[in-house]
């Protein structure tokens, strides 16, 4: 075999290798709707690659998610939204990826939340006006 058939084919398994590994093709967004004052159910969209896996989170009282709370690939997540009174609000749905490690690097002094979690890698915002 010649040298450079033989680099040829390492480029190629290279290649193989990297797009067998899904974080490094995965990228995420999600849709941000807008509900008026009675509140009601509003769809979210999460937008990604096949076989990409994520989990949606919140922490705002005033939104349920009533919907499968992760998914793999793009899918739909939906949320109730319990009506107000009084000013405009907003707050966040959170996309996160499961099963990420997280740099100790990144731990900023602490060593909570460092290893294995979920790491968030889009966010929505749901608006009641």
């Amino acid at each position: 075999m010649t040298s450079n058939t033989l680099m040829k084919s390492i480029r190629l398994a290279a290649l193989a290798a990297v797009s067998l590994v899904p974080a490094m093709a995965c990228s995420y967004s999600a849709s941000s709707p807008a509900v008026g004052a009675g509140g009601g159910n509003v769809a979210i969209q999460v937008y990604t690659q096949p076989g990409c896996a994520w989990q949606v989170t919140s922490s705002a009282e005033w939104l349920q998610i009533f919907s499968a709370h992760s998914g793999s690939g793009s899918g739909t997540v939906y949320v109730y939204v319990a009506p107000k009174s009084g000013a405009a609000r907003a707050s966040y749905i959170n996309v996160m990826v499961p099963n990420v490690y997280l740099n100790v690097n990144n731990c900023f002094g602490t060593r909570s939340g460092c290893g294995n979690g979920s790491q968030m890698a889009a966010r929505s915002t749901v608006t009641e006006y």
